[in-house]
């Protein structure tokens, strides 16, 4: 109410009678108590303003970085099956047909290759062919070493010729 320059008064009796009273030109005056007033409107605006931009940042943010996090996830996982899939020439040539699978599995990677070309050759009737590259590429396909098994044994390794530079 100072801040209009008016009053308000309250009475309590049997009835509760509340007066306000406010000039018809009611501004906010000069004294100190309205310029306290004023400020702190100020104060307030100012804070619902920095809120309102916390929470616009926050709703761009937060998907972002969700999206972001997805990004990474992804070519992490993908990177990681790429090194898991690989098989040295070294071990491909200790696979032998008619060994015995148990004995073959100990050479393989434990994931075949994410994207393997399995319509290049047909597969043997019967058979479960695994596909492992000779080294991580991301972008060129190196050779691709096939490991056929079939009733507990190996039953064919083939190479398919990579792309190569």
């Amino acid at each position: 109410m100072s801040l209009l320059g008016g009053d308000l008064a309250v009475e309590e009796a049997e009835q509760f009678v509340l007066r306000v009273s406010l000039p018809v030109d009611a501004a906010p005056g000069p004294d100190s108590r309205s310029r306290d007033g004023v400020q702190e409107v100020l104060r307030s605006q100012r804070a619902a303003d920095a809120d309102t931009r916390r929470t616009r940042r926050r709703a761009w943010l937060v998907p972002a970085a969700l999206a972001g996090g997805a990004v990474v996830l992804t070519a992490g996982f993908f990177l990681y099956l790429s090194v898991a899939s690989t098989l040295s020439p070294e071990d491909f040539a200790r696979i032998e047909v008619g060994m015995p699978q148990t004995q073959a599995e100990q050479l393989l990677p434990p994931v075949q290759m994410v994207e393997a070309p399995r319509d290049t050759l047909p597969e043997p009737a019967g058979a479960s062919c695994r596909y492992h590259e000779e080294a991580v590429s991301l972008f060129v396909r190196e050779d691709v070493f096939r490991v056929c098994l079939a009733d507990g044994v190996v039953v064919s390794t083939d190479t398919i010729p990579g792309e190569g530079p």
